[in-house]
């Protein structure tokens, strides 16, 4: 019977471990994976407002007329952390910007690292990225200048193990911090929660009274408190590693909290 029961306090203890790691495991295996975004930092009109037009006035470049000029800041980061090699490009990265849109001219704004050497060709409303290595975190800006009508940017590649190319325009993005905040928010909530259901799962080991679905609960917690904390992270622009050590400490702390039942002995988070 003693037997017995240490093997069933040693599978509650393995739960909860479970349940305290599977999250964390999870959020690593899925942003550690190749991924590929495309950011539209702002899109610029060029022309002269109605007020400012003067009869017979028109912008021009190297001698070619432009009409409806629209100035684009575009950032290609390798988000994930492995590198993408100039060999798994099946074709490059391809980055069209609308019907009746001409890219007039690209330009390199800046480059991390230093030693990257990024190929730009433009084929009408089509901007080329030509396949390099891209490590994790390499960045590459690009100033681009169209004609025509405003630019609607769409992206397209076909990389190894790059299911898509993520594209975010924050030039019509307006609430999308807002968005940021919100998740976030929610996310802090979620983790502890999360807290709580690792102090009860602890706490009914020790009082004999563990539950199956306290580690259950946890791990689904958890990890989808990691997934809308993820868009802070990059908001924030911190790695990974700092990332857990902060949410690691509100886990810690609403840990404490709970088990020292500051919450539940107002009635609050008790088990049923």
């Amino acid at each position: 019977m003693g037997q017995k029961a240490r093997l069933g306090n040693s599978i509650q203890i393995l739960l909860s471990l479970l349940g305290l790691l599977i999250p964390v495991l999870f959020w690593i295996i899925d942003y550690s994976s190749k991924a590929l975004d495309v950011v539209i930092v702002s899109s610029t009109s060029l022309s002269p407002s109605s007020n400012l037009k003067v009869p017979g006035l028109e912008l021009t470049l190297d001698g070619e007329r432009l009409d409806q000029p629209y100035l684009s800041v575009i950032e290609i980061i390798n988000s994930g952390d492995r590198s993408i090699l100039a060999s798994e490009f099946e074709t490059p990265l391809k980055l069209n910007a609308g019907e009746g849109v001409q890219i007039v001219r690209a330009e390199l704004a800046s480059i991390e690292p230093n030693n990257l050497n990024p190929q730009l060709v433009i084929n009408g409303d089509i901007l080329i990225l030509q396949p390099l290595l891209l490590n994790s975190e390499d960045k590459i800006r690009v100033d681009v200048l169209t004609s025509g009508a405003k630019p609607i940017w769409k992206g397209d590649a076909r990389i190894v193990d790059v299911y898509k190319i993520n594209m975010t325009d924050l030039s019509v993005a307006k609430d999308s911090h807002w968005k940021i905040f919100l998740n976030g928010l929610l996310g802090v909530m979620l983790l502890i929660f999360y807290s709580n259901l690792l102090a009860k799962g602890i706490e009914g080991i020790r009082q004999r009274d563990f539950r199956l679905t306290d580690p259950v609960s946890a791990i689904v917690c958890g990890t989808a408190a990691l997934t809308l904390l993820e868009p802070v992270r990059e908001m924030m622009e911190i790695n990974r590693f700092q990332a857990l050590l902060i949410f690691g400490s509100i886990v810690f702390v609403s840990y404490v909290v709970f088990k020292r039942g500051l919450l539940s002995d107002r009635g609050l988070f008790k088990r049923p």
